[in-house]
């Protein structure tokens, strides 16, 4: 019996009888398409080399320590000669030491390394008067000075500190099956090939995935399978020095003095890439403000700093929007020196495209996306990360 209509027809009959046409945009919209910047940075702008083994090492070089302290909690009056002291394997006959706090400088007659102690030769050895010392007190390894016809000094020179990381194997696949293919194809869907979509989608995830890592992993070789299972340290993990806890509003003189840390003693090169919480990088374009001139024709308001400029060196500023609450890490940072942080990828194994991984004789087609890499995070001294920024001021 057919269905009667009893009025003249609207949409909603069209609506019924399946016979309206969908207008649907041809522009397929996609949230969060870019979310690695930090990749971007390492597989373009910084350094990288082909990895040799899924273990990759580096060394550092440091040069001996200048800076050390008196151990004594009841301190030494103006008269003795030998004191302990933190580190005596930085110090060596002949060293001239002078104590910041009071001026006086002395000249090291020996060391003694296992009672932890160094004797001087005599107190006042300079133009400053001797003065009681206290627990802490820090003591400044100015030179070497020696008698003509000495003997030679002796030797301290500090050990190779080695560091290493793992190769991760990220894979990001996707398929459709041979029915949903030839559908696709013959143009039956919406929003252009389907097949074109997933693998944009998911090379941006796959991306994501190794920005994650990059930036909060551990590293990790788990060999309790027939099959080794790694995974790469990140910066969280390997930057070790320079770290601020702001613990709530962050400020601008807090700011300077964390930068002040990450460019300490020339150490690295002269520029910094910060990768920060949006919020961060609106507070350091909130305090440009009292800084720039405005003109009254202005049409454009706002602000967008991509290079701070500081006494110690060059900042450039780039908001991560995975330093967001939304992924646990809101109110961080991360300071890092380009010439100091490699990306390593295996040969072959950097990211590719596998095609047809399916199983043999099934009516579907998968690829993935698979990359094997790792990076080197070298001198954590050179880099920074700063957390718990609630807001600015």
């Amino acid at each position: 019996m057919p269905t009667m209509v009893t009025q003249a027809k609207n949409v909603q009959h069209y609506n019924t009888e399946g016979i309206l046409v969908r207008d649907v945009s041809s522009t397929l919209y996609k949230v969060n398409r870019e979310s690695a910047p930090f990749q971007t940075f390492t597989r373009t702008v910084g350094r990288h080399t082909q990895a040799k083994s899924t273990k990759i090492e580096w060394y550092k070089s440091v040069l001996n320590p200048t800076i050390d302290a008196i151990n004594n909690g009841a301190g030494y009056n103006d008269a003795l000669l030998t004191f302990a002291v933190d580190n005596p394997k930085y110090f060596k006959a002949g060293n001239v030491i002078v104590i910041p706090r009071t001026g006086e400088q002395m000249r090291v007659a020996s060391v003694d390394i296992a009672g932890l102690t160094i004797t001087v030769g005599a107190r006042a050895w300079g133009v400053t008067t001797a003065a009681a010392l206290v627990d802490d007190d820090p003591i400044l390894i100015l030179s070497q000075a020696e008698a003509e016809r000495g003997v030679v000094p002796a030797i301290r020179s500090t050990a190779l500190e080695g560091a290493y990381n793992y190769t991760q194997i990220f894979k990001t696949p996707w398929g459709l099956s041979g029915t949903a293919r030839a559908v696709g194809q013959a143009g039956g869907t919406y929003g252009g090939n389907n097949q074109m979509i997933q693998r944009e989608g998911r090379a941006i995830e796959h991306l994501r995935a190794i920005e994650l890592q990059s930036l909060f992993g551990e590293m990790k070789e788990d060999t309790s399978g027939d099959d080794p299972i790694r995974a790469m340290g990140g910066l969280r993990q390997f930057i070790s020095e320079n770290v601020w806890n702001v613990n709530g509003v962050m400020t601008e003189p807090g700011w300077k003095s964390w930068l002040r840390g990450v460019f300490r003693e020339a150490r690295g090169s002269g520029s910094r890439f910060v990768l920060a919480d949006p919020l961060i990088c609106e507070g350091v374009s909130y305090w440009a403000q009292s800084k720039v001139q405005t003109t009254v024709d202005t049409k454009k308001y706002g602000m967008a700093v991509k290079y701070y400029f500081t006494d110690f060196g060059t900042v450039v500023m780039r908001p991560h929007w995975l330093l967001t609450a939304e992924y646990g890490y809101g109110g961080w940072m991360f300071a890092i020196d380009p010439e100091q942080i490699e990306y390593r990828a295996l040969p072959g194994r950097d990211t590719h495209i596998q095609y047809n991984v399916q199983n043999p004789g099934e009516d579907q087609v998968i690829d993935q996306f698979l990359t094997e890499q790792s990076i080197s995070i070298a001198l954590p001294e050179v880099h920074g990360k700063a957390y718990g920024a609630t807001g600015y001021s």
